[in-house]
């Protein structure tokens, strides 16, 4: 938890926007909500379209890293491995 808890500051993700994205047929989204002592905070990337813009980009990959790790914390079945996907949209930010 202690990598989770430095991520989270790392990334700012408390400051992020609660959407990233623009929602487009057959596409698919991602939905994170952390909660930390009193704080909570939701995020929804729609992931098919509307990352077009560098800044839009680089803010959602801040929340993807948050997601990436979350995912390899808790391994259940119901939680898909975002690992791959993340990458993607993650090294395409930092280009």
């Amino acid at each position: 938890m202690d990598k989770l808890r430095k991520l989270l500051l790392k990334e700012q993700f408390f400051n992020l926007q609660t959407e990233y994205g623009r929602s487009v047929p057959d596409g698919f989204a991602i939905f994170l909500t952390v909660v930390a002592r009193d704080r909570c905070k939701s995020v929804r990337l729609e992931m098919s379209a509307g990352l077009d813009d560098k800044t839009q980009l680089q803010e959602a990959a801040r929340a993807l890293r948050v997601a990436k790790l979350l995912s390899l914390l808790f391994k259940e079945e119901n939680v898909i491995s975002m690992g791959k996907m993340c990458d993607r949209v993650i090294k395409a930010a930092e280009r």
